[in-house]
Protein backbone atom coordinates (compact mmCIF):
# COMPACT_ATOMS: atom_id res chain seq x y z
CA UNK A 1 0.00 0.00 0.00
CA UNK A 2 1.23 3.26 -1.26
CA UNK A 3 0.12 5.90 1.06
CA UNK A 4 0.82 9.61 0.64
CA UNK A 5 3.36 9.47 3.55
CA UNK A 6 5.36 6.90 2.39
CA UNK A 7 5.82 8.08 -1.14
CA UNK A 8 7.42 11.26 0.50
CA UNK A 9 9.46 9.81 2.80
CA UNK A 10 10.92 7.26 -0.21
CA UNK A 11 10.90 10.33 -2.41
CA UNK A 12 12.99 11.76 0.43
CA UNK A 13 15.27 9.06 1.54
CA UNK A 14 16.05 8.38 -2.67
CA UNK A 15 16.95 12.49 -2.80
CA UNK A 16 19.42 11.79 0.07
CA UNK A 17 21.03 8.92 -1.70
CA UNK A 18 21.62 10.70 -5.13
CA UNK A 19 22.49 13.73 -2.62
CA UNK A 20 25.26 11.83 -0.91
CA UNK A 21 26.45 10.21 -4.43
CA UNK A 22 27.05 14.17 -5.46
CA UNK A 23 28.60 15.29 -2.88
CA UNK A 24 30.94 11.92 -3.00
CA UNK A 25 31.63 12.56 -6.15
CA UNK A 26 32.70 16.33 -6.01
CA UNK A 27 34.60 15.80 -2.60
CA UNK A 28 36.58 13.21 -4.50
CA UNK A 29 37.40 14.85 -7.74
CA UNK A 30 38.36 17.93 -4.79
CA UNK A 31 41.18 15.93 -3.41
CA UNK A 32 41.79 12.96 -6.43
CA UNK A 33 45.42 15.09 -7.01
CA UNK A 34 45.53 14.53 -2.97
CA UNK A 35 45.21 10.79 -3.15
CA UNK A 36 42.74 10.97 -1.16
CA UNK A 37 39.22 8.73 -0.99
CA UNK A 38 36.41 9.92 0.43
CA UNK A 39 36.80 7.35 3.00
CA UNK A 40 39.47 9.34 4.18
CA UNK A 41 38.44 12.82 3.40
CA UNK A 42 35.47 12.46 5.08
CA UNK A 43 37.36 11.05 8.82
CA UNK A 44 39.81 14.09 8.00
CA UNK A 45 36.92 16.52 7.94
CA UNK A 46 35.30 15.04 10.65
CA UNK A 47 38.41 15.86 12.33
CA UNK A 48 39.37 19.10 11.55
CA UNK A 49 35.76 20.54 12.18
CA UNK A 50 35.65 19.26 15.68
CA UNK A 51 36.48 21.74 18.66
CA UNK A 52 38.10 19.14 20.27
CA UNK A 53 40.45 16.23 18.95
CA UNK A 54 37.73 12.90 17.90
CA UNK A 55 38.56 9.62 19.04
CA UNK A 56 37.87 6.82 16.66
CA UNK A 57 34.55 6.36 18.54
CA UNK A 58 33.88 9.89 18.21
CA UNK A 59 34.96 9.75 14.41
CA UNK A 60 32.53 7.12 14.18
CA UNK A 61 30.04 8.53 15.84
CA UNK A 62 29.98 11.73 13.80
CA UNK A 63 29.93 9.61 10.04
CA UNK A 64 27.25 7.12 11.14
CA UNK A 65 30.01 4.41 10.46
CA UNK A 66 30.64 1.31 12.91
CA UNK A 67 33.87 1.76 14.64
CA UNK A 68 35.74 -1.36 13.27
CA UNK A 69 35.08 0.38 10.08
CA UNK A 70 36.52 4.28 10.90
CA UNK A 71 39.39 1.74 12.84
CA UNK A 72 40.54 0.02 9.65
CA UNK A 73 40.97 3.57 7.70
CA UNK A 74 42.28 5.29 10.38
CA UNK A 75 45.01 2.91 10.79
CA UNK A 76 45.52 2.72 7.57
CA UNK A 77 45.84 6.24 7.26
CA UNK A 78 48.46 6.57 10.28
CA UNK A 79 50.48 3.97 8.30
CA UNK A 80 50.34 6.37 5.44
CA UNK A 81 51.50 9.09 7.79
CA UNK A 82 48.15 11.16 6.93
CA UNK A 83 46.81 11.30 10.50
CA UNK A 84 48.69 10.29 14.30
CA UNK A 85 47.18 8.49 17.07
Amino acid sequence: MNSPKRILFLDLVLSIFRLNGLLIAEGDSLTEKLGLTHARWKVIGAIALSHAGLTVPGVARVLGQSRQAVQRITDVMVKDGLLVY
